[in-house]
């Protein structure tokens, strides 16, 4: 039976910083305009606990508004986890990750989020991400229906991310923003860098 892992400072905060698309994440430097578009990244994914991994390929056609952002969150606390997957899927893809061998995952919402040391990516798509070496065990729940990818982009050359298969987005008892990933440790995503997009 797997177990539900709270986010926050946990694993380095990835899991909150991954659904942060979803709760409007503020960034901690004055936000300047996005970078022009398309852009994509590549880097290496490791499953931690099955030691397999891959070669990652995340592409960016556009970037996601703190005006999407903030409508989805109002939609998730007024009609439930269940109308923002529909929202997800009824919105046209703005890029896409893919894994060697597989077939790509779409994303309608992708945020660009300054840092003091670079930026970050958080891509959300309305599915689980199941792509090859994604998740160690088999998910077999409906209740964790976002997936999601993290690149963590700096100054200093050491680029760091995490794919998150399965989250559950909703609100605590106390109207807190609470999201939960499948009881399953995210994957790493090392040796990420920005790659000329042909």
């Amino acid at each position: 039976m797997s177990k539900s892992i709270r986010t926050g400072a946990t694993l380095a905060g990835g899991i909150l910083v991954a659904c942060a698309a979803m709760a409007a994440a503020q960034a901690p430097v004055a936000p300047p305009a996005p970078p022009a578009v398309p852009m994509q990244w590549v880097g290496n994914m490791i499953n931690m606990e099955g030691g397999g991994r891959t070669f990652l390929t995340v592409h960016a056609d556009s970037f996601s508004s703190p005006e999407v952002v903030q409508a989805l969150l109002e939609m998730l606390r007024d009609k439930g986890q269940d109308a923002v997957v529909a929202q997800l899927n009824a919105m046209p893809p703005i890029g896409y990750m893919k894994t060697t061998n597989t077939v790509a995952y779409y994303f309608p919402v992708i945020r660009y989020i300054p840092t003091a040391t670079g930026y970050r990516i958080v891509a959300v798509c309305a599915r689980q991400i199941t792509a090859m070496g994604m998740a160690t065990k088999p998910i077999v729940t409906t209740e964790y229906p976002v997936g999601a990818i993290i690149l963590n982009v700096n100054k200093n050359g050491k680029n760091e991310g995490q794919a998150l298969p399965a989250i559950k987005v909703e609100f605590d008892k106390e109207g807190k923003f609470d999201p939960k990933s499948y009881g399953t440790e995210p994957l790493r995503i090392l040796n990420i860098k920005e790659e000329k997009v042909k």
